[in-house]
């Protein structure tokens, strides 16, 4: 992942997909539909839906906030660890978000909407 993000041709590509989806529905939709599908892999096709669900979004929002802070916002110290100690730091919460307790998890689907943007008067 650390590879594709600071390769020359891959890394710009990657950090514009991450600024337009907060704001363009269908670049959301095709994020969404990534994380939904293929963050866990194969091996989680076992698991209900629901949890495959949240254990996907757990591992999302670590990658998409190591994402902005490392490559996007570029924030020290996270922005110039190396990579070793890196995935050190987050190798444990994400095995935990595979195959670890998160706690409950609903049975209730979110909403796939994006909030409508309010106008200011």
């Amino acid at each position: 992942m650390l590879s594709n993000w600071e390769d020359p041709s891959h890394g710009p590509v990657l950090r514009a997909i991450l600024l337009i989806a907060g704001h363009e529905p269908t670049t959301h939709e095709r994020l969404r539909s990534i994380v939904e599908h293929q963050m866990m892999g194969p091996s989680a096709h076992a698991l209900p839906e629901t949890e495959r669900l949240a254990r996907s979004s757990l591992i999302a929002s670590q990658f998409i906030g190591l994402a902005f802070m490392r490559y996007v916002w570029t924030t020290d110290p996270l922005a110039t660890m190396t990579h070793d100690d890196l995935v050190a730091a987050i190798a444990p919460t994400i095995q935990r978000y595979i195959e670890g307790d998160i706690g409950p998890v609903t049975s209730r689907r979110p909403s796939r909407r994006l909030p409508a943007k309010r106008r200011r008067s």
